[in-house]
């Protein structure tokens, strides 16, 4: 059980990290992407996801 929390907590604080590097979006979005990274777990997920796109 402490396995996942470790996990969530890293997840949180990996989408926090790249949603204040990313240079592409402005200060609104960057808080936005943050309220959501914190309220839903599965936001951290989204914004990644959203973030890199796959090289064809």
């Amino acid at each position: 059980m402490i396995y996942l929390v470790l996990l969530y907590l890293f997840c949180i604080i990996y989408g926090i990290i790249h949603a204040v590097k990313n240079n592409s979006i402005n200060y609104v979005e960057k808080a936005f992407w943050i309220i959501i990274i914190i309220i839903i777990p599965v936001g951290a997920c989204l914004y990644l996801r959203s973030t890199f796109v796959t090289k064809h």
